[in-house]
C-alpha cells in the first residue's frame, strides 16, 4: 500500500472478498467499498462462479385474505447478480404481487386462488444461471363439478361413466349417492383418482348427484376429457405421474403425447394414467391426454416441470441451492 493506492499481487482465490477504503478528519469518517472476485484458473473453480441460491420459507399455505412473502437468497457467485421472479407455465403474476427494487423479495397481498401455484426465482451473472422454486397453497372451500354436465339421456341397457371433480387445498374427499335414496347406487364402480369419482353405471336409470353438484341424468354426452394434475414439479430421477379422466363415450380411444417431441423412453401408461420414472430434463415439456371417439376428439393438457434438485418430503418444492454449468465462452 502506498499512500491512498492499495496494491495486490499475486493474487489467489482467498484473496476475494469486500474492501473498504476509510477517510477520516478526526471526527467525521467516511467510507467506500469495492468487490474483488479471483477465479481459478482451471474450469471446475470457474463454474463455481454462477450464483448459488435458494428461496426462504421453502413452501407456504394461507387461507384466503392472508398474505404471503418469499424472499430470494443468493449464498455464492461473482457479483453483480441479477434476481428475478417468474411464475409456471401458462401462469401470470396478479395484481396483487409486488417484487421489491433489487428483485430479491416477492410479496402477496390478500392472497387469493389465482395467486396459487410455483414461483421462480431466477438469478444470474456473467458466468451463468441459476433458478430455485417454491410453491404457494391457498386453502379454501372446495368447489365440485361433474362431467358430463348433463342433462343427457341414454337407452336403457347401455354403460356410462360419470366424472364428479373436486378441487382445493386441502383435497377434498368426493364421493357419489343416489339423490332421493338411502341405498347404494347398484351397479357401480368408484374409481379414485386424487379428488376424482368416477362412477361408472351399467344399464341402470336414475339420477345421480356427486357431493352438492347438480344432479344429473344418465346417458351419454359430449366427450369431455380432464387430466390431473394440470401442472407437476419434480427433481431430476424422480418419477410424474399424471391420471386421464375421459367421459362421454365409454368407445372412446385413449393416448398420451407430448407436445414438440416423443414421450421419454422410460414411461408407461396404464388405466389412463401416464407415469414418467427416473425424470430426466428431456422430459420437461407440455404432455397431452387425448380421446378419440366417432363423434369427434377431445383433449386436455398438464406441464411438466423438471428441477435439478428435488425437496425430500415434497413432490413439487425444489428449495436447495441450484447451480448451473455456465454457457461456454
Amino acid at each position: 500500500m502506498s499512500g491512498s493506492r492499495l496494491r495486490l499481487s499475486q493474487l489467489s482465490v482467498a484473496d476475494s472478498g469486500e474492501y473498504v477504503c476509510r477517510a477520516d478528519t478526526g471526527s467525521v469518517s467516511r467510507e467506500a467499498t469495492v468487490t474483488v472476485t479471483v477465479t481459478s484458473r482451471d474450469s471446475s473453480s470457474y463454474r463455481l462462479q454462477s450464483p448459488i441460491i435458494s428461496i426462504d420459507p421453502h413452501s407456504m399455505a394461507v387461507a384466503p385474505g392472508e398474505d404471503a412473502t418469499f424472499k430470494c437468497r443468493v449464498h455464492d457467485g461473482a457479483r453483480p447478480v441479477n434476481v428475478t421472479w417468474r411464475m409456471g407455465p401458462g401462469q401470470h403474476f396478479q395484481d396483487n404481487v409486488k417484487i421489491s427494487a433489487n428483485g430479491s423479495v416477492i410479496s402477496i397481498t390478500g392472497a387469493h386462488v389465482g395467486n396459487q401455484g410455483a414461483y421462480h426465482c431466477v438469478a444470474s451473472n456473467r458466468f451463468g444461471v441459476a433458478s430455485s422454486v417454491v410453491n404457494l397453497v391457498v386453502q379454501g372451500a372446495p368447489t365440485v363439478s361433474v362431467m358430463p354436465p348433463g342433462p343427457v339421456m341414454v337407452k336403457e341397457g347401455k354403460s356410462l361413466s360419470l366424472e364428479c371433480l373436486g378441487r382445493g387445498e386441502p383435497r377434498p374427499l368426493v364421493r357419489w349417492s343416489r339423490l332421493g335414496s338411502r341405498q347404494k347406487v347398484e351397479h357401480q364402480t368408484l374409481l379414485h383418482m386424487d379428488s376424482q369419482a368416477i362412477l361408472q353405471v351399467r344399464g341402470h336409470p336414475g339420477v345421480l348427484q356427486g357431493g352438492t353438484a347438480e344432479g344429473v341424468d344418465i346417458g351419454g354426452g359430449p366427450l369431455a376429457v380432464r387430466v390431473t394434475p394440470g401442472s407437476l414439479v419434480k427433481g431430476v430421477g424422480g418419477t410424474a405421474e399424471f391420471a386421464c379422466a375421459v367421459s362421454g363415450d365409454p368407445r372412446a380411444r385413449v393416448e398420451w403425447l407430448k407436445e414438440g417431441g416423443e414421450l421419454p423412453p422410460t414411461h408407461s401408461v396404464r388405466d389412463g394414467v401416464l407415469r414418467i420414472p427416473e425424470l430426466a430434463w428431456g422430459a420437461q415439456g407440455v404432455y397431452v391426454c387425448r380421446a378419440s371417439a366417432p363423434g369427434g376428439q377431445a383433449e386436455d393438457r398438464a406441464t411438466l416441470t423438471v428441477q435439478a434438485h428435488e425437496h425430500p418430503n415434497t413432490s413439487n418444492i425444489s428449495p436447495f441451492p441450484i447451480p448451473l454449468i455456465p454457457p461456454s465462452p
